[in-house]
């Protein structure tokens, strides 16, 4: 498991790296409002959040010693991703349901 940690940790390390070399930059880019904008918006904190306790779940159910390959790590990253938005997506519909309530 250590193995698969570090390598992890390497390509986050590398990861935060480029950027943060793009947010210190004088390089803007805006995407316009949009439907699709507002989805990412509005899950990147739950992204943020839960991709740690999602890769360590993950990670539990991988045999100790176990090299991942290339190929399952960024299965692993879109299986992480896709979770993410999917907690997004029952928070955004729970807050929904608390406001309904509310009125």
């Amino acid at each position: 498991m250590g193995g698969v940690k570090r390598k992890l940790d390497l390509h986050i390390f590398l990861f935060c790296a480029v950027a943060l070399v793009l947010s210190l930059s004088k390089l803007t880019f805006s995407l316009k409002q949009s439907k699709l904008s507002d989805i990412f918006g509005k899950s990147s904190l739950i992204i943020y959040i839960f991709h740690g306790l999602i890769l360590d779940i993950t990670a539990y159910f991988i045999p100790k010693g176990t090299q991942i390959l290339t190929k399952q790590f960024e299965i692993l990253c879109i299986f992480v991703i896709l979770t993410c938005f999917l907690l997004s997506a029952i928070t955004n519909a729970f807050f929904h349901l608390l406001k309904k309530l509310k009125e």
